[in-house]
Order: structure tokens, then sequence, then C-alpha cells
């Protein structure tokens, strides 16, 4: 008897083409980028400052 091998609906684009490759550049760099301290208002302030301007 075959054995068969299923994969998730949610992971199969971890078998599409380049993807794995992509993934592993990604937790490089992640272990290499240390996430810091983001003050979210300011970011948000900044943000909503730049699209305000740019939008309208």
């Amino acid at each position: 008897m075959a054995q068969i091998k299923t994969i998730e609906s949610n992971e199969q684009w971890l078998w599409e083409k380049d993807n794995a490759t992509k993934l592993d550049e990604a937790l490089d760099w992640a272990s290499k980028n240390k996430p810091t301290y983001t003050d979210l208002t300011q970011l948000e302030n900044s943000l909503s400052s730049h699209f305000n301007s740019t939008y309208k």
C-alpha cells in the first residue's frame, strides 16, 4: 500500500518554488536583527502625517 503525504492548505505556500529559500533568508535576517523598542503612538503619528500629506 502506498503512503500519501498531505499538506495543509495553509502550509502549501512553503512547498511553492523559492518560498523555502525566502523563509530561510527571513529567519537568518531576523536572527541578525534583534527587535527594538518602538513607540507605537509616535509611529502612528508619523505615518498619519506622511499619508495625509501624500494623498490630499
